[in-house]
C-alpha cells in the first residue's frame, strides 16, 4: 500500500529528505527548470512551486499564505521522513504523458515548433535512455477519497 503525507512549514524545511529522487521540475511565475534533483535541491527553496520525483516517491510543494505546503507520496519502496498525517492510497494504475518535441537527428535535445527553443533537459532526465522519436512521462495513480492522484516516476521513450 502506498502512503501520501501532507505536511505546512512556515519555513523552508532544513530535514526535506531527497533520498530516491531524481528529477525535479521547479516553477516560478518568469521560468520552469528542470534539472537532475541533486542539481535541483540547493536551489529549490528558491521556486514557489516544485515537484521533485523517483521510481518510488515524489515530493510536491508549493508556497502559500500560511507557509510551505507539501504533499509527499511513496509507494512503499522507501520510508517517508514525516510520519504526521500519513493517509495510505491505493495504486489505481498507470499512464503516460507525452512530452514536448521529438529527437533532433544525431543530437540529443529535442524541438518543436510550437515551443520556440530546443529541450535540452530529456537527456538529463532520462539517465542515458535513448530514443528516437518522442519522450513520455510515466506516472503511477493512486486513489483517495474518490479521487485520482498522480504521481510522476520516471522519463522514459514513447511507444510510437
Amino acid at each position: 500500500m502506498a502512503t501520501m503525507s501532507n505536511r505546512i512549514c512556515k519555513e523552508w524545511p532544513a530535514d526535506l529528505d531527497w533520498t530516491g529522487l531524481e528529477v525535479a521540475i521547479l516553477e516560478s511565475a518568469a521560468e520552469i527548470t528542470l534539472l537532475p534533483a541533486n542539481e535541483a535541491e540547493p536551489h529549490a527553496s528558491g521556486f514557489p512551486v516544485g515537484r521533485a520525483f523517483g521510481e518510488g516517491r515524489e515530493i510536491r510543494w508549493r508556497k502559500r499564505a500560511a507557509g510551505w505546503h507539501f504533499v509527499m507520496i511513496d509507494d512503499g519502496s522507501g520510508e517517508l521522513a514525516e510520519r504526521r498525517g500519513l493517509e495510505e492510497i491505493a495504486p489505481a494504475g498507470e499512464t503516460k504523458y507525452f512530452l514536448w518535441g521529438e529527437k533532433e537527428a544525431g543530437k540529443k535535445s529535442f524541438y518543436t515548433g510550437r515551443i520556440p527553443r530546443v529541450i535540452d533537459e530529456y537527456g538529463l532526465w532520462a539517465g542515458g535512455v535513448e530514443t528516437s522519436g518522442r519522450m513520455c512521462l510515466a506516472v503511477k495513480q493512486y486513489a483517495w477519497k474518490g479521487q485520482t492522484i498522480e504521481r510522476l516516476c520516471r522519463l522514459e521513450p514513447a511507444d510510437e
